[in-house]
């Protein structure tokens, strides 16, 4: 039982970082989908 709780630690620990990796990548992908390059 042990095994499985820390399994399910980590499945539960990837999934947010993979959440909050991806609400910081997704606009970034959505300007350059755009056509706005980081130019100023």
């Amino acid at each position: 039982m042990a095994m499985m709780k820390e399994m399910a630690y980590i499945i539960v620990g990837g999934l947010a970082a993979s959440t909050v990796l991806a609400m910081f990548l997704m606009p970034a992908f959505y300007l350059l989908m755009k056509g706005e390059r980081f130019e100023r």
